[in-house]
């Protein structure tokens, strides 16, 4: 859980810098999402979607952002994706 100025309370999701930058300025970036195997929710841009596993690890530390879910649901539908909650 994770407390969000505009949200409250809510479950944490974690997102590549860029899908974040798309909650300020508004520009799409892309926007493929999963369940991890904990059935966290996580997304990434189509830039960062499209790296090698290698090359991902060696940066997700300082790419990764943690968003709310309320947050993450609003970052998706900027880039034209609806979601829903599944658990």
């Amino acid at each position: 859980m994770v407390q969000c100025a505009t949200h409250g309370e809510a479950d944490a999701t974690i997102v590549c810098c860029h899908i974040a930058e798309t909650l300020t300025d508004g520009v799409a970036r892309g926007f493929r999402w999963s369940l991890d195997q904990d059935d966290e929710y996580q997304a990434t841009c189509d830039e960062c979607s499209d790296l090698s596993d290698d090359e991902w690890l060696r940066i997700e530390v300082e790419v990764g952002r943690v968003l709310c879910f309320g947050c993450f649901k609003r970052a998706a539908t900027l880039n034209g994706v609806q979601i829903e909650k599944f658990h």
